[in-house]
């Protein structure tokens, strides 16, 4: 039984053994989160009942991520996926935010000893390992009312308000703040140097980061752009890229909340990852694009499109894109594992 990676079956689910196992299982449902670059930025605590997850400070990215927010976004995915799993396997008891009462402490969720499964999660869970960020060029149009409506419902929350753009003049003006987005930050050779360091080869055995093939980069190409990039400016080409699909999805989804501190990033990265489940439950493809939040003043810019005074933090476009994408690599459950 190989736990180490995407090919999860809940059918080994140690029903028979004690909490921590229990507790240990559902974390591989867990690390599959999606984080910035891949970086994985979450180590983790078992004790009696409950996990604890702290903050990686090996993972945080000064030029992509200066503020922390993108990291409690992932941090925030990466709990999602645990209570889902717990759900699912009916061992959740309950969560509470430990921001700043113990060093890189973020949260720390509580289990139960329980032997009824909750089919309600079954979709989802199954989702969790089927998850990927598609790139390319959307090529279906989706019903969008009718998945406004559902995703909505499912998304409400007192912090985090979901906001759906399918007019194709602000789908537009959302491609062009992104590809002057992507332009600024690789103008910037302290981002393409970070940037660089996270970019792998697609033979690489590195359990975090980007391989090329995430990045729909051939075998050779993906031993030279990692390279170039960390000395050339390939803002322009890039921002290209990412403008045309943008512009071609039928709907753009973007996560917003009132304040913008710690607890509203994570609650953010819930959500998030929610949404990103439910997209693939329906069969359907996403691609998550947050430049025009991250970079410069643009994230004014998108209010405004958006016509809201609530802060974007999480933008993704969906729809339906040809071909398949692979899984990132992911550490080792054990190696982020914390002893007590």
């Amino acid at each position: 039984m190989n736990l180490n990676n995407w090919e999860l079956n809940k059918n080994d689910f140690p029903a028979e053994g004690d909490l921590k196992d229990k507790i240990r299982f559902i974390l591989n449902y867990a690390i599959l989160a999606p984080s910035t670059h891949n970086s994985q930025p979450w180590l983790y605590k078992i004790k009696n009942n409950t996990c604890k997850v702290y903050i990686n400070p090996a993972k945080i990215l000064p030029q992509a991520d200066p503020t922390g927010r993108d990291l409690y976004i992932s941090i925030g995915c990466f709990l999602e996926n645990l209570i889902i799993a717990a759900k699912y396997f009916g061992i959740y008891s309950d969560i509470k935010y430990k921001i700043d009462s113990e060093e890189n402490l973020v949260a720390e969720v509580f289990f139960s000893e329980s032997d009824e499964v909750n089919e309600k999660y079954k979709d989802l869970l199954e989702a969790i390992s089927n998850r990927v960020n598609t790139r390319g060029i959307f090529s279906n149009y989706v019903d969008n009312l009718e998945t406004i409506i559902k995703y909505e419902k499912l998304l409400s929350s007192e912090i985090v308000n979901l906001k759906c753009v399918n007019n194709k003049n602000n789908i537009q003006k959302i491609a062009d703040l992104t590809s002057q987005g992507m332009k600024m930050a690789h103008s910037d050779k302290e981002f393409r140097l970070e940037m660089s360091n996270w970019m792998h080869n697609n033979f690489s055995n590195k359990k975090d980061g980007l391989p090329g093939y995430s990045l729909k980069m051939p075998g050779l190409l993906s031993f030279i752009v990692p390279v170039l990039i960390s000395y050339f400016n390939f803002g322009r080409i890039l921002s290209k890229l990412n403008y045309f699909s943008i512009r071609s999805a039928p709907g753009i989804y973007v996560l917003t909340t009132n304040n913008d501190d710690k607890y509203s990033w994570l609650e953010a990265g819930r959500s998030s990852e929610r949404l990103m489940l439910n997209i693939i439950k329906d069969n359907l493809d996403f691609s998550i694009y947050v430049a025009s939040i991250e970079i410069g003043d643009f994230r004014k810019n998108l209010q405004e499109i958006l016509n809201t005074s609530e802060l974007p933090q999480f933008l993704l476009c969906i729809g339906n894109i040809r071909g398949k994408m692979k899984h990132t690599p992911r550490i080792l459950l054990n190696d982020n594992l914390l002893e007590n």
